[in-house]
């Protein structure tokens, strides 16, 4: 009986299916991906923030270079095929 007690009392299974082992890895699994998600957010910010730098330095080189610089212009169609904007913003 005492045995059987003990078997029971530290077998790894009780240990797994206890409730705060499940809460505990649910817990785990939520700071993991709320982690990765957050970084995701971060880079891709920085990635929009340098696409944006980009963008303003080519288009006020290409002003400074236009001899014939008209404000009602659009000078999107100016810019490299991997900077143009989507087709549904082009006005």
């Amino acid at each position: 009986n005492w045995l059987r007690d003990i078997t029971v009392r530290y077998n790894w299974i009780p240990l797994i299916t206890s409730s705060s082992t499940i809460w505990f890895l649910i817990t785990l699994l939520f700071l993991v991906s709320y982690l990765k998600k957050r970084q995701q957010s971060k880079e891709k910010r920085a990635k929009m923030e340098l696409e944006e730098q980009l963008l303003s330095l080519y288009k006020e080189k290409d002003d400074f270079n236009s001899a014939d610089h008209d404000d009602n212009s659009n000078n999107d169609d100016k810019l490299p095929p991997n900077m143009m904007p989507p087709s549904d913003t082009i006005h």
